[in-house]
């Protein structure tokens, strides 16, 4: 009989604690479905505290609106202007079929990693230093390469010109250079002057050509 009156009571425990148990998960479920909602409300409030909101000083906002006003202010147009000239290099490169293969972009990232080399650093640190990252550096590779292709079409230099360049411009190049270096030496350069100059004539030329509507 006594146990009896025990397994009874100890059936009731097991009962009550697992209704405590089934209780407290309903109330931490429950509770659960607040914190999320309260971390969602927090987290967009964050987010949008941030669209809105560029920094604080002493506790006073100053509103990303303003942050772009003034940027517009002090070089947008200077930035508009960038931009547009990109986008005209680039249809104009897409209409004459000029394009730049992955391996000359390859290429000059392998002559730019050779001039970080020189200043005791990788490319990471060179661009950290220049505050540029890696994926600007190659459009900007692109860009430039686009450009010395469209534009570079029939420069040469002669041996000529490369004689009376030396001539005029002796005491700035190296002394130890043999006359074949600085032969070389003297068309690389005459052959870059000739190139900025037909890069500049081709940008003229696709600006005036070019329908552009602005409302800046």
């Amino acid at each position: 009989m006594i146990n009896m009156k025990k397994q009874k009571k100890a059936v009731f425990k097991v009962k009550r604690y697992f209704k405590k148990v089934e209780s407290c998960k309903k109330v931490c479920k429950k509770n659960w479905k607040k914190v999320v909602v309260v971390l969602g409300v927090l987290g967009l409030a964050f987010y949008f505290k941030n669209m809105l909101v560029v920094a604080l000083v002493n506790n006073r906002p100053i509103f990303r609106q303003a942050y772009i006003k003034e940027l517009e202010a002090q070089g947008g147009q200077q930035v508009l202007d960038a931009l547009m000239t990109k986008a005209m290099i680039l249809q104009e490169a897409k209409s004459t079929g000029v394009s730049i293969s992955q391996e000359e972009l390859d290429a000059e990232l392998v002559k730019i990693e050779e001039i970080a080399k020189q200043q005791e650093m990788t490319l990471d640190e060179l661009l950290e230093l220049q505050n540029v990252k890696k994926k600007e550096l190659i459009k900007q590779i692109e860009i430039q390469k686009i450009v010395e292709k469209m534009a570079g079409e029939g420069v040469e230099v002669s041996d000529e010109e490369a004689t009376l360049y030396l001539e005029e411009n002796m005491e700035y190049l190296p002394k130890e250079a043999t006359q074949e270096e600085l032969i070389n030496i003297a068309k690389e350069q005459l052959k870059q002057q000739m190139l900025n100059e037909k890069i500049q004539e081709l940008i003229v030329r696709i600006k005036d050509e070019a329908k552009v509507v602005s409302w800046l």
